[in-house]
């Protein structure tokens, strides 16, 4: 027996039943596709704009601090990004300076410093 004569004989209720969940399935989605492109394009406007906010900042940092050498230039570094702690919410931070190395607000993430801010186990929980 065919599919379509299998749907013939259903009865009328039960076809009017199957159309108004296939509209609405349809109509989910695509509620769902439109909600999640606009969601997406506002969250990745607003990270844009909070990395160059960032990073403006930190190169007016470092000019204000007006070190030429690497050593000095990671120490002026450094200092701005250990007064940006880092949160749930807040951005992870770090400038690699060649010759001297990398300077984060999560510093073991680079395998230096203990994770968490030295807390155990116990405390963080």
């Amino acid at each position: 027996m065919r599919a379509l004569d299998r749907v013939r004989r259903l009865g009328l209720r039960w076809r009017l039943a199957g159309w108004v969940a296939l509209v609405t399935l349809a109509c989910t989605g695509i509620a769902f596709v439109a909600v999640y492109r606009g969601t997406s394009t506002q969250l990745r406007g607003q990270v844009d704009k909070n990395m160059s906010g960032e990073l403006s900042e930190m190169r007016h940092t470092l000019a204000v601090a007006n070190r030429r050498d690497p050593k000095g230039v990671a120490q002026a570094a450094l200092r701005y990004v250990r007064n940006q702690p880092f949160a749930a919410t807040s951005t992870l931070l770090f400038a690699i300076v060649p010759g001297a190395g990398t300077s984060t607000n999560r510093p073991e993430l680079f395998h230096r410093g203990t994770p968490d801010g030295g807390e155990s186990q116990p405390q963080q929980v």
